[in-house]
């Protein structure tokens, strides 16, 4: 008995929940300040949201994996972006209908900790920060091999992709990379401020830079490219 009642006390606290907040946190005008237990000040503005919004969509990752896909993918890549917006699209939905039940900071965690349990919240959790660092780790790379390229390829190697000497470059590590990645953790750790004036500037760059390309392939728009037209199949 003494077993069966620490089993069941056992899954009780991997599967508890965090209650719901009795009512929606409200700023007041005054000092801007949210009406909840962790007293936050309201920093960021509207055109700051906007902006973390739109670099989410079209941050880094876009100039990283295009390449890929064009050479996957032919002249159909747009297609290839189209199945990925409507996949993104519905995720989208998903959080949005979270958000509006579940009105706390956390994001998926916050979601699965409040329906779920502890446990499945940890699980996700867990999966967020992997996912979060390979990603920072793809971009980062890809941003190293992009400086190489750009200072014609004199870099060293250490700076950008130095083999550790294991089979087909499986392990392999880029002075450069670490550095970008150290810079902008140093730059979260400043605070919310600094990094929504960064992440402000870096989204119009990235929009400035995707019109050139638009523009650019207007200009120099040839319709012989188009074919094959999917050189690795449709599948």
């Amino acid at each position: 008995m003494v077993g069966v009642s620490w089993s069941k006390t056992l899954l009780d606290r991997i599967l508890r929940t965090r209650p719901l907040p009795a009512e929606p946190d409200t700023i007041t005008r005054d000092s801007d300040t949210v009406e909840d237990a962790t007293h936050l000040h309201r920093v960021l503005r509207l055109r700051d949201l906007v902006a973390f919004g739109v670099g989410a969509t079209i941050g880094a990752g876009m100039f990283v994996s295009i390449g890929v896909g064009a050479r996957e993918a032919g002249s159909f890549l747009w297609i290839s972006f189209v199945l990925a917006a409507l996949a993104c699209g519905i995720s989208g939905l998903c959080y949005c209908e979270m958000s509006s039940l579940v009105p706390v900071a956390g994001s998926a965690y916050s979601y699965v900790y409040t329906i779920l349990g502890e446990l499945p919240a940890a699980i996700v959790g867990f999966v967020l920060c992997v996912d979060s660092s390979i990603s920072a780790a793809a971009v980062a790379r890809a941003f190293a091999a992009y400086v190489n390229v750009l200072l014609g390829e004199k870099l060293p190697k250490i700076l950008y992709d130095y083999d550790l000497g294991s089979s087909g470059n499986l392990w392999s590590i880029s002075l450069l990379s670490f550095l970008l990645c150290l810079l902008l953790g140093l730059l979260l750790y400043r605070g919310i401020r600094q990094t929504s004036t960064f992440n402000n500037w870096s989204t119009i760059l990235n929009m400035a830079v995707i019109l050139v390309f638009i523009v650019g392939g207007f200009v120099f728009f040839r319709s012989d490219i188009w074919h094959p037209t999917t050189p690795e199949g449709i599948v």
